[in-house]
């Protein structure tokens, strides 16, 4: 199991952006654009940034306490069965320490592994969103017990 903790350090976070952008991911400009007031968005105890000390998984709160916008950030050498660990225990953190029962994100339509990742973890596609940076695919993930249904990987 991973041992996850919350952060609150712009610092670290600025540096875990630092270092999977040196492992060419790509869409990190996209996270760095869209957190140029990191700083703020740490202080908001509504927001939530969990790690491993290498990876990072952002949580914002969208719609009122239950639904959270969710951002990852792995490196090139946590991908696949660890990102998928780390991702099922940050939302079990998440719905235990901050009753969260969903969780959006969307994936520009063109990251195929992405997606995938987000439907190996059990996301449903919404459908697609056009936004003025793109054409994205937006999912939701939302706890097992709220749809009636055990967890499970497989969807």
């Amino acid at each position: 199991m991973t041992k996850l903790r919350r952060i609150g350090d712009y610092n670290f976070v600025a540096g875990v952006i630092q270092k999977t952008e040196s492992e060419e991911f790509a869409p990190i400009n996209d996270y760095i654009a869209y957190y140029q007031r990191l700083r703020d968005w740490l202080l908001d105890h509504d927001n939530v940034a969990l790690t491993d000390g290498d990876n990072c998984i952002m949580f914002e709160k969208v719609l009122g306490d239950i639904t959270f916008e969710v951002h990852f950030m792995f490196m090139r050498k946590s991908r696949g069965k660890y990102a998928i660990e780390m991702t099922l225990q940050a939302f079990d953190y998440m719905m235990e320490k901050h009753g969260a029962i969903s969780f959006i994100g969307s994936v520009p339509s063109d990251h195929y592994s992405a997606k995938l990742f987000c439907r190996i973890i059990g996301c449903k596609s919404l459908g697609m969103l056009e936004r003025a940076t793109g054409t994205f695919e937006l999912f939701q993930w939302i706890k097992p017990e709220e749809k009636g249904e055990e967890k499970c990987l497989q969807q």
